[in-house]
């Protein structure tokens, strides 16, 4: 079981160092558009900050958080 854990670490750990790609450039002839605009088109002010509230439990012991 050792030597299978091993292994596995070896394999997740050398796998990182070439898993790694470039950034995503388009074919030669076509050219790369933003999809939206730079900034937010019209920006509103938060009247007041979001609270998050904890109800009933789920089955597992997990609670309900609601935001509202």
């Amino acid at each position: 079981m050792r030597h299978l854990l091993l292994a596995l670490c070896t394999v997740f750990a050398f796998g990182r160092l070439t898993g790694q790609q470039t950034v995503w450039q388009p074919s030669p002839g076509h050219i790369q558009l933003p999809i939206g605009p730079v900034r937010v088109p019209d920006p509103q002010p938060v009247a007041v900050p979001e609270v998050g509230t904890t109800s009933k439990e789920l089955g597992g012991g997990r609670p309900v958080v609601s935001m509202g």
